[in-house]
């Protein structure tokens, strides 16, 4: 028998997937707990366009993110610091004001990561994570304001 999950059921599955149980545990469990319904066919269906739907927006947002990254390939960045004594930078260059130069402020997936802080003048390699499988290197160079 088929049955629509309503919410996540342990060891059966997640809220919104169909699975297929005997009929004894969907009268004697499911359904009296309020934990599935019966699919049918239209309830199917909208799962299955739910999924088609989710599938189509995943590929687009790896589409967007494969454009971005071949974008920034080989890109480097320029920042004009304030300096102190021995080259050092009055304040560290942090992750949310590359992502600013790159236009990406608004993306909360995408993070920047650091060998090291930078906290001198001098040239530095970053990597910008746009996915947990998109890892694009930027080089960083750090100069002197005038």
């Amino acid at each position: 028998m088929k049955v629509y999950l309503l919410k996540d059921v342990a060891k059966l599955g997640r809220k919104g997937e169909i699975k297929d149980v005997s009929d004894g545990y969907f009268k004697n469990y499911l359904l009296k707990n309020h934990l599935a319904v019966l699919a049918t066919p239209s309830i199917i269906r909208q799962v299955e366009e739910k999924k088609q739907k989710e599938e189509e927006e995943k590929k687009k947002e790896q589409e967007r993110i494969n454009k971005m990254a071949e974008e920034l390939k080989g890109k480097t960045l320029v920042f004009k610091m304030k300096v102190g004594e021995k080259n050092q930078l009055f304040e560290a260059l942090s992750s949310r004001k590359i992502l600013e130069a790159l236009g990406l402020s608004g993306e909360e997936k995408a993070k920047i990561e650091f060998n090291e802080p930078i906290k001198k003048i001098g040239d530095y390699e970053v990597f910008l994570r746009l996915s947990p499988h998109q890892i694009v290197p930027l080089k960083i160079k750090v100069e002197k304001e005038d």
